[in-house]
């Protein structure tokens, strides 16, 4: 089970995610929906530790702060339904992904990752720059 509880997210002066809470069992396929701006990826970039929170506590799929345990935020990920419609959501849940598999010592399974998105998003500068980043 992944447990988020009062998650509070300020970015540039501007709060993002206010007493976020969320509790998604074992094995569930959730999908996260809302306009542009409320906060979806900005969820995304915190339960992989990647933003910097006022207050946070997640249980369940870590074992600590998530920037400290990438197994726990590569689980949480995996537990994230993506809409396939959104392009967007689904390239920076990968470059989170990316970004988890190296810290846990798997930069090859990144490299994997980065290039099946740069082969879905061709366009894509940010994603060829992770890869090339990572020498792929």
């Amino acid at each position: 089970m992944l447990l988020i509880d009062d998650i509070s997210v300020r970015v540039a002066g501007k709060l993002l995610l206010d007493g976020a809470s969320a509790t998604i069992p074992s094995g569930a396929r959730v999908g996260l929906v809302g306009r542009n701006g409320v906060g979806k990826t900005t969820l995304f970039r915190a339960i992989a530790g990647d933003v910097a929170l006022e207050l946070m506590r997640l249980v369940g799929g870590a074992k600590g702060p998530p920037g400290q345990d990438p197994q726990g935020a590569l689980a949480a990920l995996q537990q994230l339904t993506l809409p396939a419609d959104n392009q967007r959501l689904r390239a920076q849940a990968g470059i989170l992904t990316a970004d988890a598999l190296v810290a846990a010592g798997r930069p090859d399974s990144a490299r994997a990752v980065l290039q099946a998105l740069v082969t879905e998003f061709p366009m894509s500068r940010r994603l060829k720059d992770r890869l090339a980043q990572l020498g792929g």
